[in-house]
């Protein structure tokens, strides 16, 4: 249906038409943990709606700091068909200023206590009736600019539940067999990424987790211009997992562990020491009181109506076929090698390939340069024993003199090449190893080294695992995959911090101490302009 008319009596008619029954059983698949509380069933119901109910022509009027009190729908589809994309624009623009100016004008009235005479300000006072209080909350819309649009995803729901077939057998095996987490946790990429393995968002994060470049790097992630391990959904998921887990034991319960992924652990701990309680559902619920942003406000909420949309989703879309899951087979590789000689010599097609293996840049795919030593190459299963052959064929052709292979090529920096002025002890600390590491990993006789010669410096695997789980808030306690005992890290030289909906990059530098020019520095940023979500080092 369509509201055709600017006017906000045409859209509030439609609300009433778009409202339809909920799932009664919705819970019954779902852990109790993860269970809908009362207190914020209707604002996840309004998330539900937003993710399966309205489509990107479509779009909801409602209240800021309570999304559920809907003022109408404003419904585009058929202009949509009709008009190009600036000819739409321009409509969607405009319908929405009028719907909203409609709607203040009944807000307006309302709080100078005229008793509602029209649609428009019947259906305002009915909505406004769920919020507690006078005429102050009719006031209060109009003086903090609370009435806000959300345009529906109903279309990038359907094809992220279609994707998150791929990856969601290793997604839960390394969540629940190798974390021992609930598998409800795996749906949050739904709301982060909605399942894009690809996707980089404007701010700098990328792939299934969304992770910020330093944040990742601090993980143990490798991200440089031939391979981000972001994009990899088993690297990065692990990675989640590892944080999600420290949050959980920092933070001790559920909903603030899961919006620490939005909000960070440290913000998530001041705000809600600040209010005196762990029960997040009557913060959010709080209204003005409220001390977090929008974004982190709806995020819990946002989750537990992807966790339910998960869990129902035949009944939300009816015939919905998830793409199916991808068995791969592994080979770490000995030895850089072009992506077309894999292709060649394995048979796999490089769309399949592409799908097993998001993290190698495009450079690579181009055949501009060679996937890189060290790098974890997957193949469908069925690949396994040509991915074997290809690999020990190119490494059984590989020059002796390691000198021909650049460095910057090397996956993760393996290796060095002699320069003037180098010496083993410099060379270890650039490194992060120690001298008798390096004459013991490149056989030495002793401690003399020659311009020229390429020295390995990969770190031993005891010193990767030990700097690999540095957290973005450094949580207190950890409990690594392979034992439930817990541990506590040294704090980290230096911090994350996630920004906030009105942080500028000034008030960040004045709440930590620190220069402006520094956090930029630390950050690679060329401009001052920070975003909400962004994580920010801080020096």
């Amino acid at each position: 249906m369509f509201c055709r008319t600017p006017q906000i009596i045409g859209f509030v008619i439609c609300i009433l038409l778009f409202a339809l029954p909920g799932f009664s059983d919705s819970q019954q698949n779902i852990n109790s943990q993860f269970r809908v509380p009362a207190l914020l069933r209707d604002r996840v119901d309004f998330w539900i709606d937003v993710f399966t109910k309205y489509g990107e022509h479509q779009k909801i009027v409602h209240h800021r700091l309570y999304p559920q009190v809907v003022f109408g729908i404003l419904d585009f589809t058929k202009e949509a068909k009709e008009l190009d994309s600036i000819e739409l624009a321009r409509l969607k623009k405009a319908q929405e200023e009028n719907a909203i100016e409609s709607i203040k004008e009944a807000l307006r009235g309302l709080a100078d206590g005229k008793k509602p005479s029209n649609l428009v300000e019947k259906y305002v006072f009915k909505s406004m009736s769920a919020i507690r209080g006078g005429r102050e909350k009719y006031l209060d819309v109009l003086n903090k600019d609370l009435v806000r649009t959300q345009t529906g995803i109903k279309e990038k729901t359907i094809e992220a539940l279609k994707r998150s077939g791929r990856y969601m057998h290793f997604i839960e095996d390394i969540f629940v067999n190798e974390f021992g987490l609930p598998k409800e946790i795996t749906r949050l990429p739904l709301i982060e990424s909605t399942f894009n393995y690809e996707a980089y968002s404007s701010a700098g994060a990328a792939g299934l987790w969304q992770f910020m470049p330093q944040t990742a790097k601090s993980f143990g992630m490798r991200v440089n211009k031939f391979v981000d391990e972001r994009r990899d959904p088993i690297i990065a998921s692990r990675a989640a997992a590892e944080y999600i887990k420290r949050a959980y034991n920092r933070l001790g319960n559920w909903p603030l562990a899961i919006t620490s992924y939005n909000h960070g652990v440290t913000g998530v701990l001041r705000k809600m020491n600040q209010e005196g309680t762990r029960d997040l559902a009557r913060v959010i619920e709080s209204g003005e009181r409220n001390p977090f942003g929008f974004a982190s406000s709806n995020f819990w909420p946002e989750f537990l109506a992807a966790v339910e949309i998960y869990a129902n989703r035949q009944q939300y879309f009816p015939g919905l076929e998830l793409d199916p899951p991808l068995y791969l087979s592994e080979r770490r590789l000995e030895t850089s090698i072009p992506i077309q000689d894999i292709i060649r010599q394995t048979g796999v097609s490089s769309e399949k390939l592409r799908l097993a293996n998001y993290a190698l840049s495009e450079l690579v795919w181009q055949g501009r340069a060679p996937v890189p030593v060290g790098y974890i190459l997957r193949v469908p299963e069925n690949y396994a024993s040509q991915l074997s052959r290809a690999a020990l064929k190119a490494t059984a052709e590989a020059k002796v003199n390691t000198r021909s292979i650049p460095s910057s090529l090397v996956y993760g920096g393996a290796n060095h090449t002699v320069r003037k002025g180098d010496t083993l002890l410099s060379i270890a600390k650039k490194y992060d190893t120690t001298v008798s590491d390096l004459i013991a990993l490149n056989k030495l006789k002793g401690k003399q080294i020659k311009i020229g010669q390429v020295l390995s410096v990969k770190t031993p695997q005891k010193r990767q695992d030990s700097a690999k789980w540095t957290s973005m808030d450094e949580p207190s306690s950890v409990v690594t995959k392979k034992s439930t005992s817990e541990f506590t890290p040294k704090p980290p030289k230096t911090k994350f911090y996630r920004v906030e909906k009105r942080d500028t990059l000034s008030s960040i530098a004045k709440k930590f101490n620190v220069n402006i020019d520094a956090i930029k520095k630390a950050n690679g940023m060329s401009s001052s302009n920070v975003k909400a979500g962004q994580m920010l080092k801080i020096p």
